[in-house]
């Protein structure tokens, strides 16, 4: 029979050194949250279930713990006990401090967890004279003690550390929450405690006689399984950060994401606004780098010249004509640092490069969504003329839209512009998501043209954003020159350079890749233009560009309602210079599984809002949705 546990221990003893300097002058349980520290919300949490008799071992600066549960909580019962000795031992030691508070079930909670109420549910309601331990699914940001699960009703085996190559779908992490029967707790618990105070033997951790106790058959734990969302613990700051956007509201969330355009893997999301390669390098080439670790960390790397004459040879170019570069970011303020005349950029197109243009020189040429974005060569060159311009900036395929330009547009255009003096910028950073791949690329074109740049990002193609690498590669030396001077000595450190060294020995698997990739996209392509309300446009790239009909509301409202009920973020475009452009987004395919839940997400939300229009469709405007 299913009884209520009344009693709770909570150990809020440790230092919290990770935390520093937040705990330099408060304990970490009162770290803020949000606008509440962590144990407030802990003690709220226990009192929503019916936990009023709550004790609290403290530590570093444990009297403010005492302050602020006493002056925020009349209706509990709190029994505060100090540990003099919290910075030379661990949590067997707190324990078995509370070791006269075993006289029933309780709770056993580490003060360093905000969670929902609903997580205590399972543990505060079981039955009676049992231990249950609170479990969630492993996710790769989850340090700790793993279990794997087994017989019925469900128990947890032995906790335990697990490395992350090991761990499997099987594996489910540890809460740091048990509910534990006075019984055990006051004898064979009790007993093992004391045997190591005797010891002196107090720098372990209590899970390691929970594990004892499960794997000599002693007592048994009760498996209580939790999503993953509904919980996080808080070891250090950037716990601390992924905390703090886990409070958010949608709407906060959906601009704190904006503002960080990038790092999205330490926040519980799934990313389709960053453009990737998933399905490269492969694992032989990551092995090797990781083999590599500590001299790639410690060893500085060459210098520009040798890297461009070692990558000249896989793309076929002078190493005259090459600069090595971060990351294509790194090289777009560069291409416009002394330009005087305006610059023209076909658009909607790559922020970067509209924002790196000098104030007043930049000029649109406006793409239509009517004819699928098509860049009409000969219109651009009359407004080239007209406007005097002195660059033309292409991106093919083009971001966001995702459409190639022809190569005998390309052709008419760089020709029309050498006779105009106008030097090309061609951004071919998609190219090889292509149904040409490379042979779309005009690298080959390049000793023709001294008015064209190529900018190329491995980055994105190869599915190494977090290395950053990109490349120049100018018809021009001397425009590849005076490019090179501007940058430091050591630009690129040693993962990209022996990255640069590694992948040409891969190009049969890179090709595979591209191949699952433009596989992957058009599915998803087909799928989307199912659905009511939404068009994918026609992609050469790694990703779509979408249009939501105006009475499905505006895309802002539709990628803050994927990211609250979802967790998957896509890139709101309202931002780009478009007409109508608050109802346009853009999505990055991932893989086939990831795709495929990102169309079953936005499938729901349109088909009810769908519905929404067909009951009442005067009724139905952005702020109804």
């Amino acid at each position: 029979m299913n009884t209520q546990v009344k009693k709770a221990i909570v150990l809020a003893a440790g230092t919290g050194n990770r935390l520093y300097p937040l705990t330099e002058n408060n304990p970490k349980p009162l770290t803020r949250v949000g606008e509440h520290s962590i144990i407030k919300r802990l003690v709220s949490n226990l009192i929503s279930v019916g936990i009023t008799d709550i004790v609290v071992v403290t530590g570093h600066l444990g009297e403010q713990i005492s302050v602020e549960l006493n002056g925020n909580f009349s209706e509990a019962n709190f029994s505060f006990i100090h540990n003099e000795r919290y910075n030379a031992t661990n949590n067997i030691y707190s324990l078995w401090l509370a070791r006269e508070h075993f006289t029933e079930d309780f709770l056993l909670l580490e003060a360093d967890v905000i969670f929902k109420p609903e997580t205590l549910d399972q543990l505060t309601f079981g039955p009676a004279d049992s231990c249950a331990c609170l479990v969630s699914p492993k996710e790769y940001y989850m340090d700790g003690a793993c279990v794997k699960l087994t017989g019925a009703p469900l128990r947890v085996t032995a906790p335990e550390q697990v490395p992350i190559a090991k761990q499997s779908p099987d594996h489910y992490k540890t809460v740091n929450f048990y509910r534990l029967s006075g019984k055990f707790a006051s004898t064979w618990l009790q007993d093992r405690l004391q045997q190591k105070v005797v010891n002196n033997d107090l720098s372990g951790y209590y899970e390691t006689l929970f594990s004892q106790a499960i794997t000599e058959n002693s007592e048994p734990f009760l498996a209580c399984i939790v999503n993953q969302n509904d919980w996080f613990e808080i070891d250090n700051l950037d716990d601390l950060d992924i905390a703090n956007f886990r409070l958010k509201d949608p709407h906060q969330r959906q601009s704190h994401l904006e503002a960080q355009h990038g790092g999205y893997w330490r926040y519980p999301i799934t990313d389709h606004c960053l453009l990737y390669n998933f399905h490269y390098p492969p694992r032989k080439l990551l092995d090797h780098l990781s083999a590599r670790l500590e001299k790639l960390v410690r060893e500085y790397p060459s210098s520009q010249r040798p890297i461009a004459e070692y990558l000249s040879g896989y793309y076929d170019l002078k190493a005259s004509s090459l600069v090595v570069s971060n990351g294509v970011s790194e090289l777009i303020p560069l291409l416009f640092r002394d330009v005087h005349k305006p610059v023209l950029i076909p658009t909607p197109s790559f922020n970067e490069y509209e924002s790196a243009v000098p104030p007043g020189l930049l000029r649109h040429f406006a793409l239509r969504p009517e004819n699928d974005f098509y860049l009409d060569p000969h219109k651009l060159l009359q407004q080239a003329q007209a406007e005097n311009v002195g660059h033309i900036v292409l991106i093919s395929p083009n971001n966001p839209t995702g459409n190639a330009i022809p190569h005998d547009d390309l052709h008419t255009l760089i020709l029309g512009a050498a006779k105009q003096n106008i030097q090309v910028i061609l951004d071919e950073s998609f190219i090889d998501f292509h149904p040409e791949s490379r042979g779309a690329s005009f690298f080959p074109e390049l000793a023709r043209y001294t008015n064209l740049t190529i900018v190329l990002s491995l980055s994105k193609s190869h599915g190494i954003g977090g290395i950053r690498l990109g490349m120049l590669a100018s018809g021009s030396d001397r425009l590849a020159a005076a490019i090179r001077s501007r940058l430091p000595i050591w630009n690129i450190n040693s993962f990209a350079e022996e990255y640069l060294r590694l992948f040409s020995a891969f190009r049969k698997e890179y090709a595979a890749s591209c191949d699952k990739v433009r596989y992957e996209v058009q599915k998803l392509r087909q799928n989307l233009n199912t659905l009511p309300g939404l068009t994918a446009f026609p992609t050469d790239a790694n990703f779509l560009f979408c249009r939501l009909d105006e009475r499905f509301g505006k895309a802002s409202e539709l990628v803050t309602e994927l990211l609250q009920q979802d967790q998957i973020f896509v890139k709101d475009c309202a931002g780009k210079t478009l007409p109508e452009a608050e109802q346009y987004f853009r999505i990055s395919s991932r893989n086939e599984a990831q795709n495929d839940r990102l169309f079953l997400a936005l499938s729901r939300i349109l088909q009810a809002r769908q519905a929404c229009t067909v009951r009442t469709p005067e009724l139905v405007n952005a702020a109804t949705l």
